[in-house]
């Protein structure tokens, strides 16, 4: 916390000397979320009712803002609740700072360098692996045709309470009962290389992520090493029909995994219609392959299991609509196979639906609801949620 304190007040520093000479930008985002819950097969309903508070500050650090500084922070209560007299309610709180960065673009000859430095949001090219905020430092040059980046950075300060970071084993840490519990330490970086419309508009990338355990705050030691590569292309088919394929190997500890997935968009200028198909495989213990772990928690379905990308078969089809400017409808569709041994078995189907009604700019309205109709009775899940969330 003593950490925490003195990234605060050099942010605050930071931003009354920009304000001396740029202009600096002040902002926030009220949210309220009310959500039901109805679990497995006989369980009572409950509620899960959630508010936040996301102040956020930006300044120019030179006179035409290509410099910047930008810090985001996150308060957050939280009620769970069910309408059994005889389960106790819990009450939690988080405080975070989800950004805390300096970044910019420099022109440099005919490519441009883009940099940041501080806590800041990473995700890898696939979304499975990494995502989530980071203390770190990233940097990549680009030109037309070819763009390589790096960043090394630490997880160590990360609130366990707002990130979930998996063990090598596929477990989340949950930290104390504080609202503020240090992530477990992993040193983290990765590297990528990118070739844009290489060939007929088809765009090929390497990347290269690695986790490596390191000493921390937390009350609990990271456990083994974790490294992935990826491959990955994506394109237009058509004009309106877009695909994205990749594929990871992960090694953990000596066995090897592999995550690989493909999606495929069309998308309509009809009030903005589109459709998506998509198929997602992570591999478990079979031959030569092992279960494939991912190092950011990130659920394959809404069950009462939330089982992770690992050991599992994902099969998607959603799609959306804007039949009016400030209202979106969607609704998905997915098909969850898990192998809890050696061989995968049908898990559920989940069936989602949402609608998102934006009457002013700055305020969002939204209801969803889902179910997931597993075979087994005790592993459904069903919730209706209405967000309302003001910006300011």
């Amino acid at each position: 916390m003593k950490k925490m304190a003195k990234n605060v007040l050099c942010a605050v520093s930071m931003v009354l000397m920009a304000s001396v000479l740029n202009a600096v930008d002040f902002g926030a985002v009220v949210s309220d979320s009310t959500k039901f819950n109805f679990n497995g097969a006989d369980s009572d309903a409950a509620l899960e009712q959630k508010e936040m508070f996301i102040p956020s500050v930006k300044a120019s650090l030179n006179e035409d803002g290509s410099v910047y500084f930008a810090a985001e922070a996150y308060f957050e209560h939280k009620l769970d609740a069910t309408f059994d007299s005889e389960t106790e309610t819990d009450n939690s709180i988080i405080v975070d700072l989800n950004l805390f960065k300096a970044g910019g673009a420099i022109d440099a000859g005919s490519g441009k360098i883009v940099f940041s430095l501080g806590r800041f949001f990473m995700a890898d090219s696939t979304g499975f692996v990494l995502c989530q905020p980071l203390d770190a430092a990233s940097v990549s040059y680009g030109l037309k045709k070819f763009e390589v980046s790096a960043f090394g950075g630490y997880t160590g300060l990360l609130n366990s309470k707002n990130v979930s970071i998996l063990d090598s084993y596929g477990s989340v840490y949950e930290g104390s009962d504080d609202y503020y519990a240090f992530a477990m330490g992993y040193g983290a970086f990765g590297v990528a290389v990118t070739f844009p419309y290489l060939f007929a508009n088809q765009t090929v990338g390497l990347e290269g992520l690695g986790f490596i355990p390191l000493e921390g705050p937390s009350d609990t030691d990271a456990d083994n090493s974790r490294f992935y590569g990826t491959m990955l292309v994506n394109g237009p088919l058509t004009s309106s029909l877009f695909y994205s394929l990749n594929s990871t190997l992960g090694f953990n500890d000596g066995d090897m995994s592999n995550l690989t997935s493909l999606r495929i968009n069309y998308y309509s200028d009809y009030k903005n219609l589109s459709f998506g198909a998509g198929a997602v495989y992570a591999s478990n213990d079979s031959g030569s392959l092992k279960p494939f772990v991912g190092f950011t928690k990130m659920t394959a379905c809404e069950s009462m299991e939330e089982p992770v990308y690992s050991s599992v078969v994902k099969a998607s089809v959603s799609g959306s609509i804007k039949p009016m400017d400030n209202f979106l409808l969607s609704c998905g569709l997915d098909m969850v196979m898990c192998a809890p041994e050696d061989s995968f078995e049908y898990n559920g189907t989940q069936i989602g639906v949402s609608a998102v009604y934006q009457p002013f700019t700055d305020l969002s309205l939204e209801l969803t609801g889902m179910t997931y109709l597993a075979d087994d009775e005790n592993n459904r899940k069903s919730s209706v949620a209405f967000t309302a969330s003001l910006a300011f």
